[in-house]
C-alpha cells in the first residue's frame, strides 16, 4: 500500500509540474478571456462543460481563476438555455424584457433627427413617443442612446428679420 501511496505522489508531482508548465506557457501567450467576447455557443459550453468537470477537483473559484472567467460570466452562460438562438449577444433579448428592440431604436432615430419633431425637448419626445405607443422608454433612456449613437437634433433657425416683421 504505501509503495502504490509513493508512486501516486510521484505520478501527482509530475501532473503538478506540467500544469504549472502549460499555466506559465498560458499566461506567456496571453490567453484569456477576461476582456476577450466569446461569441460562438458552441464554445461558450465547452468552456462550461470544462468548467463543470473540473469542479469535481477543484473549487469552482480556482477553475474560474486559471480560465479567467468572471464567476458572474460563468454563471450566466450556465443558466442560459440560448433558446433565442443568437450566438454573437452577450445576452438573449428574452431573458430582459425591459430591454429596447431595434424596431424601437430606429422609430427613436427617427423621432430625434427628424424635422417634425424638433421644436420638442428630448424629455417631451419621450413622453409624446410613450403617449402615441411607438417606444416605452424614459427620457434618460433617450438621452443615453442619442450620447451613445451620436444622433444630431436638426436645428430650428429664427430669423431676426422674420421676428421684427411679425410686431
Amino acid at each position: 500500500m504505501r509503495a502504490r501511496v509513493l508512486k501516486l505522489e510521484c505520478s501527482v508531482r509530475k501532473l503538478v509540474a506540467i500544469s504549472r508548465l502549460l499555466m506559465v506557457l498560458v499566461r506567456m501567450s496571453g490567453a484569456r478571456l477576461d476582456g476577450k467576447r466569446v461569441p460562438v455557443g458552441s464554445q461558450k459550453q465547452l468552456l462550461v462543460d470544462a468548467v463543470g468537470r473540473a469542479v469535481h477537483v477543484l473549487p469552482l473559484k480556482v477553475a474560474l481563476r486559471v480560465l479567467g472567467l468572471t464567476p458572474a460570466r460563468y454563471h450566466s452562460w450556465r443558466c442560459s438555455e440560448n433558446p433565442c438562438g443568437l450566438d454573437d449577444r452577450s445576452s438573449c433579448p428574452k431573458r430582459k424584457p425591459t430591454q429596447l428592440a431595434a424596431r424601437e431604436v430606429r422609430t427613436m432615430r427617427q423621432m430625434v433627427t427628424g424635422l417634425d419633431y424638433r421644436h420638442m425637448s428630448i424629455r417631451a419626445l419621450a413622453l409624446h413617443a410613450q403617449r402615441i405607443g411607438r417606444v416605452f422608454a424614459a427620457p434618460g433612456t433617450w438621452t443615453r442612446r442619442i450620447r451613445q449613437h451620436g444622433w444630431l437634433r436638426p436645428q430650428s433657425t429664427i430669423y431676426v428679420g422674420q421676428a421684427c416683421a411679425l410686431d
